[in-house]
């Protein structure tokens, strides 16, 4: 069995606290005072109520998506190396709200292949793009809404794909840029 025990403030300390709490209140009624003495219209609320058809599971918020190693003759010999899969996971999708789903990656694009996604590296311009691509290995261009998905009620993992390819000029001069890259992408989702 616990017990409860409660101790008193020896009364010095009873009376710091309740010249304290006289000064807070003070304080608080001249600012609400001067604050109505003053008020006006200036702060308006706004936005949109929407019935999402699906969440967004919390690890597709951000994707890693590891690409390897990429031989470069291999970009040379064949233009492109293969898709490295990665998943979107949406969950509770109800099909009375919407039954297709659209996404639009956004991110810097290649100045030579200007729907995939530039890739720097140390700096300098690299000869490489990441491209993306659906199940059905079509094309996701950059900044493009594309339709990715027929969904089902409830739980969907939406299969998608990255490929590095390499630029025209890249493959004409057989040179591209060595070494490590990160680029980022933000999606956006769209349910019809």
């Amino acid at each position: 069995m616990s017990k409860l025990k409660i101790k008193s403030l020896p009364r010095h300390a009873l009376s710091c606290l309740h010249k304290l709490f006289s000064m807070i209140s003070v304080l608080f009624l001249c600012g609400a005072g001067l604050g109505s003495a003053y008020a006006a219209e200036n702060v308006r609320f706004y936005g949109t109520l929407v019935a999402d058809p699906c969440q967004l599971e919390l690890e597709s918020e951000h994707i890693l998506v590891d690409m390897g190693h990429i031989d470069d003759r291999f970009l040379f010999d064949h233009h492109r190396a293969l898709n490295t899969p990665f998943y979107l996971k949406v969950t509770a999708c109800d099909l009375s709200v919407a039954q297709t789903l659209y996404i639009t990656f956004q991110g810097p694009a290649s100045a030579e292949l200007k729907d995939l996604l530039a890739v720097n590296i140390g700096g300098r311009k690299s000869g490489i793009a990441i491209g993306l691509q659906n199940a059905k290995n079509e094309e996701i261009p950059l900044d493009k809404k594309t339709k990715i998905s027929t969904l089902i009620s409830g739980y969907n993992e939406i299969l998608l794909g990255a490929y590095i390819q390499a630029e025209p000029s890249a493959i004409a001069n057989r040179k591209v840029e060595y070494g490590y890259y990160q680029v980022t992408s933000t999606f956006l989702l769209d349910y019809q």
